[in-house]
C-alpha cells in the first residue's frame, strides 16, 4: 500500500517519471500530443512535408507544403491528419493517391469508410463530391481527437452535414444500418492496435 500511494504521489507531481521511455524496442522520444485509451496508446506529431500519397501517380508533381500531422497507434501503425480548411479545392492532390481509385471509378453517391484515423479517407471522398461519407471507426479515442484537440486542424469534419463519424465496429456497423452505400472502403486498415 505504501509503494502504491508514493508511486501515485510521484505519478501526480512528475508525469514525466511514469512516461513512457522505450517502446517497440528503441528510446521513445516526448510526442507534441499523446493520449491513452483502453484500445491503444495514440500519439501525435506534427510533419511538414510534400503532399504524402501511399501511392501517387508517377506524373503526380507536388506544387506545396501540406501542413500535417502523423498520428501514431500503439507506436506500430500510422495515419496523416491533414490542415483542412474547408476548402476543398486545396486538398485536390488527395485524386492521385491510389486509394483515391475507387471514386475515380464511382465518383457519386454515399461512402462508408472503414477505419477513420487521421479523416484523409473522408477528405479523399469529399473531394470527388459525394453526397454523404460515414466513417466508421472501433478506437474511439481516434474519434476523440478529431472531435476535441484536432479539430480546428482537421476542420471540424463532425460538423458537416456531408459527414457523420460513428464509434462502432464497421461489419457490426453495416449489418445493422439501414443507410445504403455507393462505396464502401477500407484502405490500409491496419487491425495490429486493436484488442
Amino acid at each position: 500500500v505504501a509503494g502504491l500511494c508514493a508511486g501515485t504521489f510521484v505519478g501526480h507531481v512528475d508525469r514525466a517519471a511514469l512516461r513512457v521511455q522505450w517502446a517497440k524496442e528503441g528510446p521513445d522520444p516526448v510526442h507534441a500530443f499523446e493520449a491513452w485509451n483502453a484500445f491503444s496508446r495514440l500519439f501525435v506529431d506534427p510533419l511538414r512535408i510534400a503532399p504524402f500519397g501511399w501511392g501517387m501517380g508517377s506524373r503526380f508533381q507536388p506544387k506545396a507544403f501540406i501542413e500535417q500531422k502523423f498520428l501514431t497507434i500503439d507506436g506500430a501503425a500510422g495515419t496523416y491528419m491533414t490542415r483542412f480548411d474547408g476548402d476543398l479545392s486545396k486538398l485536390s492532390y488527395l485524386q492521385w493517391d491510389v486509394t483515391a481509385i475507387v471514386h475515380a471509378i464511382r465518383p457519386h453517391g454515399s461512402v462508408l469508410v472503414i477505419g477513420v484515423g487521421g479523416g484523409r479517407d473522408i477528405l479523399t471522398a469529399l473531394t470527388f463530391g459525394h453526397d454523404r461519407v460515414v466513417g466508421v471507426e472501433v478506437n474511439g479515442g481516434i474519434l476523440d481527437l478529431l472531435r476535441g484537440p484536432f479539430a480546428d486542424f482537421t476542420g471540424h469534419l463532425e460538423r458537416r452535414p456531408d459527414v457523420g463519424l460513428v464509434h462502432d465496429e464497421a461489419r457490426s456497423y453495416a449489418a445493422r444500418t439501414n443507410e445504403r452505400f455507393d462505396i464502401i472502403q477500407a484502405s490500409l486498415v491496419d487491425r495490429k492496435s486493436v484488442v
